[in-house]
């Protein structure tokens, strides 16, 4: 760690002044005699990220939390200010939250109904999932069998056109098994020589692989297919919880509380640094709108500074987000959006450690199936703070600006809905 710090340290003074957002002014001292010193830039002045900055940044990463697993987190005593917030509290915010969605949800009693039929549909989804995860390793485990037996057995790489040490994992299975199937041929051609007849157990054993392979990718087709038409009346509900949702007054709702007005909100976008369409893939009028929802829905319960952090991850980072190839990272726009209103959320618990404290007991409390998402249940710390932040408010936020994804979540987990809502309100 002390290496790294020491890296930090050079780094900076490497940087120029300039570099490091000072400005050449001249002053009277104390002793009323005019000197030039190197003062900090206003914000409003303050350059754009430099290179110097942006290695910096990097090689102070080793400072940002990382993700505990749940049981060292239960260990975990952290110090700060908030420490010591029971369930009770946890459960009082969360009626606070229902009490925020009440008047927004038009029939509880059908919503009730939707509740149940999902439960039915997940008893089933379930072992379906499970099996299709034993499949999904078995065909693993075949493909890397048929690799080491036409690679190094038969040594067939150069004459098949393939790198079965390494190229083969870019084949989808389908392929894959045509490609071994090919190969079993020329391996039954070559045992016929008695120069490669101590190669028939190999041939053998290739034969068993094959048919196995081909056995666990039909398996797969039938789970898959078994699940796809589960997945379509999972869908279904969704669909019919709509309705029963007025996601264009829930949100109203939450803008009208955020305390920022879309004057005040243009005002606060136009001071954020934001990224070129080099970097993100969108244009920065994209990026700009999306900030601007994401502000009137926060409020000034966030302080973005950036949208353009510098880091090679999406992520968010002391009121910094960094959004690198962010189309090519989404399924669609929707998504995208989705994206950089999850980061922006972030910024709720960094600037209000009451909200991680509330957020981490509530996942501490329940079992790790309970939550939409096993992203939910993440939770970052350091080893002297403890837990520092959550995927709690910032997944929730994400499915709230959809109105078919906030139906969803409102099937599936209310409870995690109702302390969103709390913590945005907080």
């Amino acid at each position: 760690m002390n290496n790294r710090i020491d890296t930090a340290r050079r780094l900076l003074r490497l940087a120029s002044p300039r570099q490091r957002g000072l400005k050449l002014k001249e002053i009277t001292n104390k002793k009323n005699v005019r000197q030039k010193v190197w003062v900090r830039e206003t914000a409003k002045d303050t350059p754009r990220l430099t290179r110097a900055k942006e290695r910096l940044q990097h090689a102070l990463a080793f400072r940002r939390p990382q993700y505990a697993p749940r049981d060292v987190i239960e260990k975990a005593t952290p110090s700060r200010e908030g420490e010591g917030m029971g369930r009770a509290i946890v459960e009082g915010a969360i009626s606070d939250g229902y009490k925020i969605l009440a008047p927004y949800v038009k029939d509880e009693a059908k919503m009730e109904q939707l509740r149940d039929r999902l439960d039915d549909l997940s008893k089933d989804l379930h072992p379906l999932g499970e099996k299709k995860k034993e499949l999904d390793e078995r065909i693993s485990m075949s493909r890397d069998k048929i690799s080491i037996t036409l690679g190094d057995d038969f040594n067939l790489s150069e004459r098949m056109g393939i790198d079965w040490k390494r190229g083969y994992r870019e084949l989808n299975n389908d392929t894959l098994l045509k490609k071994a199937k090919e190969g079993l041929s020329i391996t039954g051609e070559m045992i016929k020589d008695p120069v490669n007849s101590h190669l028939q157990y190999e041939h053998d054993r290739l034969v068993r692989v094959i048919d196995a392979l081909e056995g666990y990718m039909n398996d797969f087709a039938k789970v898959e297919g078994d699940r796809q038409v589960l997945l379509k009346e999972v869908d279904s509900i969704y669909e019919e919880a709509m309705p029963l949702i007025d996601h264009e007054g829930l949100m109203n709702e939450i803008r009208s509380q955020s305390g920022l007005s879309e004057e005040e909100a243009s005002r606060a976008v136009s001071s954020i640094e934001m990224p070129s369409q080099e970097t993100t893939g969108y244009p920065i009028e994209t990026i700009r709108d999306w900030t601007k929802e994401g502000l009137l829905l926060m409020g000034k319960k966030i302080k973005i500074y950036s949208m353009d952090g510098g880091l090679s991850t999406i992520c968010h980072y002391s009121g910094e987000i960094s959004l690198p190839k962010l189309k090519s990272a989404s399924a669609d726009d929707e998504e995208s959006k989705a994206s950089v209103f999850h980061e922006m959320a972030h910024n709720i618990e960094y600037e209000n450690f009451k909200v991680v404290k509330m957020n981490a007991e509530w996942v501490q409390s329940r079992s790790p199936e309970a939550s939409f998402d096993p992203y939910v249940n993440r939770l970052y710390q350091t080893k002297r703070e403890g837990v520092t932040s959550t995927e709690v408010v910032s997944t929730g936020v994400e499915m709230l600006i959809s109105h078919k994804n906030a139906a969803e979540l409102l099937v599936r987990d209310p409870e995690h809905m109702a302390i969103t809502l709390k913590a945005l309100m907080m």
